[in-house]
Formats: C-alpha cells, structure tokens, sequence
C-alpha cells in the first residue's frame, strides 16, 4: 500500500508506502513502513514470529520491533488466551 503524490492517475511520487510479508498460514510475519518514500533496503520492519502449526496451534509468540524491542506472548493452558506479554 503506498501514497502517492503529482497530478492525475499517473502519479508517481510515492511519499509513504507499507509492505507486508505472509506466512503458508496467511499471517503477518513481517511490516516494513517507510515514512518518506518508497521501501528501500533500509527500510526498517517490525516481524512477528509465529509457533511452527505442529500440535495444531499457530498462534503468535512473538513481536520484534526495529529499535530491538521483543514483546513475548504467553498463553494459558488452554492455549486459547493469550495470559500475559513480557518485553525484553
């Protein structure tokens, strides 16, 4: 998705732009936002990490923002509510 900037249909000035990236599950695994242009290389992202599908659970574990920030997702037993998130 990107916004783009000039006159007409054929504008081609892109000023802020997101792509997102999927797993075989079609979940979000990875964001990269770019706030003034298009996404380059170094572009920063956020990723999340999912749990693998075996036992039947794919549910998310964790977030790693760009400045190193990981939030860790903890789950009930029942594995159906998430019961807490812990940052590191």
């Amino acid at each position: 998705m990107s916004l783009n900037c000039g006159n007409g249909p054929a504008a081609t000035t892109v000023v802020n732009q997101v792509q997102f990236g999927y797993n075989g599950f079609g979940q979000e695994t990875i964001e990269y936002q770019e706030d003034s242009g298009a996404v380059t290389a170094g572009t920063f992202s956020t990723l999340y990490n999912y749990a693998d599908g075996s036992g039947n659970s794919n549910r998310l574990l964790s977030m790693t923002y760009p400045n190193g920030r990981i939030l860790d997702y903890d789950y009930s037993p029942t594995q159906q509510v998430v019961s807490g998130i812990t940052s590191t």
